[in-house]
This record gives C-alpha cells, sequence and structure tokens, in this order.
C-alpha cells in the first residue's frame, strides 16, 4: 500500500513541475516577444506600431487605412492542466456454497490527473496536436463478505486498489458554436499511448482472521477517446469540460487459484471512464 501511494505521489510532483515549466516557458516567451515587437530596426518595422492589435479577437485595426484586417497570427503554444475523477470495475469470479460461479463488478472510483502541452494549427485551437501525461489512483474498500467454497469458508475484502502512470500523444478538433473563433466550442480528442500501472486486492478470512492477496504490474499500450466542451473566462484563459474513454491493460490480473488457493479470481476491465475539469491556457 505504501509502496502505491508513493509512486502516486511521485506522479504527481511530476504533473505538477510540468504544469510550472509550461508557465515559466510561458512568460519567457511573452518577454521574448514584446523585446522583438518593441526593437525597431527598420522603418518597416516601426509600421507596426501603429497597429492596434486585438488577439482575442484575431483581426486588428490599421490606424493608418482605418480598414480592420484578420490578424494572420494567434497563440499558438497551449498548455492544459485537468483534475477530475474516474471510475473502473474489478470482475470478481468466485465459486458459492452450492459449487455455482458468482460473477460481481466491484466499482472502484479514484481521481483523475493530466497536464497537456501542446500546439494550436489554428486560431481559437481549432486543430490542435501535443501530448499529455497523467496519473490515476482509485480504489474500494467495502468490506464486502463473500461465501466461498462448499465449506463454512467466509471471506471480507479488505483492500482493493489501482494505480497508473499514462504518456499519450494526442489530437483533436475544436467545433466553434459561436462565430468568435474564442467563443463556446466542442471538440473531439483522440489520444495514443503507454499506460503503466498495477495494484492489488487483499481478503481476509473472518473466522481466521489471515489474509489473502495478490498484486499485478506491467506496462502496456492504451488508446482514449474524448469530448470536451470550453467556454473563455479571460483573454488566453479557458475553463473546460472533458469526458473521456480509455482502453488499456487490466491494472490487476488475479488467475485462478493465485489467492493461495482460494476460489476467487478476476480483473480489473480494461476500459475505465474519467470525468476532468480544468484551464486551457494559451501562450
Amino acid at each position: 500500500m505504501k509502496k502505491f501511494i508513493g509512486i502516486f505521489i511521485t506522479g504527481v510532483i511530476l504533473n505538477s513541475s510540468l504544469a510550472m515549466t509550461s508557465s515559466f516557458e510561458a512568460q519567457a516567451n511573452k518577454n521574448q516577444d514584446r523585446y522583438s515587437y518593441d526593437l525597431v530596426l527598420f522603418p518597416q518595422v516601426h509600421k507596426l506600431n501603429s497597429r492596434q492589435e486585438n488577439k482575442n479577437a484575431h483581426e486588428y485595426s490599421d490606424t493608418n487605412t482605418g480598414n480592420v484586417v484578420k490578424d494572420t497570427d494567434w497563440d499558438r503554444r497551449v498548455a492544459s492542466p485537468t483534475y477530475g475523477l474516474s471510475l473502473l470495475f474489478f470482475e470478481l469470479r468466485y465459486n458459492d456454497r452450492f459449487n455455482n460461479q458468482r460473477d460481481e463488478n466491484i466499482p472502484m472510483p479514484g481521481i483523475d490527473l493530466r497536464h497537456f502541452n501542446g500546439v494550436n494549427v489554428s486560431p481559437g485551437g481549432g486543430f490542435y496536436y501535443g501530448y499529455e501525461i497523467g496519473v490515476g489512483l482509485n480504489f474500494n474498500s467495502s468490506d464486502r463478505r463473500y461465501d466461498v467454497g462448499d465449506s463454512t469458508d467466509t471471506y471480507q475484502l479488505d483492500e482493493l486498489i489501482a494505480f497508473r502512470l499514462s504518456f499519450m500523444f494526442k489530437h483533436g478538433y475544436r467545433f466553434n458554436i459561436s462565430p468568435d473563433p474564442d467563443g463556446f466550442s466542442l471538440g473531439l480528442e483522440l489520444g495514443l499511448g503507454v499506460m503503466g500501472g498495477g495494484g492489488e486486492i487483499k481478503f481476509r478470512h473472518v473466522n481466521t482472521n489471515r489474509a489473502y492477496n495478490s498484486g499485478t504490474a506491467g506496462v502496456a499500450p492504451v488508446f482514449e477517446l474524448g469530448f470536451e466542451a470550453g467556454t473563455p473566462i479571460r483573454e488566453r484563459v479557458r475553463l473546460s469540460t472533458r469526458l473521456a474513454l480509455a482502453i488499456g491493460p487490466p491494472l490487476i490480473d488475479v488467475p485462478y487459484g493465485d489467492l493461495s488457493g482460494i476460489e476467487m479470481w478476476g480483473q480489473t476491465t480494461p476500459a475505465f471512464i474519467s470525468m476532468r475539469v480544468g484551464f486551457r491556457m494559451m501562450h
């Protein structure tokens, strides 16, 4: 348990560090752009100072002619931290007192933290691509009891925990609902990468108090399909909500007989869902 929590905390620290790095890079790029803009070396460059730019609307007014011209430049880089909840299930199988196989899906709620860093290919982030790292933790400690086998053995679920770390390349498209490229939007996102993790399940014999546990860990490919709704809250910052379905490796896989011979086995479902809320910051 301590090992899983330590790995999860390490992932959270890594996620926070990347978010801070993106913020520092954004500030450095902003200062460099401001310096380059104010540096006047030629008369042609000096004419740029007469333009009153409005990047939020992606257009500017030329003070020489009075014409409104569409701006061909926009904030191309984007950083997006999101935080939320996730849900997966453990498919438990066991033989009851009458030697009938029983199946039960044990819910495992949890938390999901992500950080995306990428590039806007079109204004307002219509099409974008980049990479995303994520950490997650799911658990269940509901003290469920099961009568197993043809004897009087009763086992109680003491601990069920799973953790994961993921790295995915992502690309998506955002459909603007309003004419403003920075207005309310809906989007579709695809991700492909690798996910590593593992977990542990532990049962306790009610009468003898003996513990039976099994755990696994590994790395495998992961695919994710996500939907997004976003709205601007201030210049270059959007509030976004994401609902995603990910398909990856079972984080816990307990074969028959692995729990010290008791007739209980199962694995976590390869698919899990997550709902996250966060910010999409252009820079």
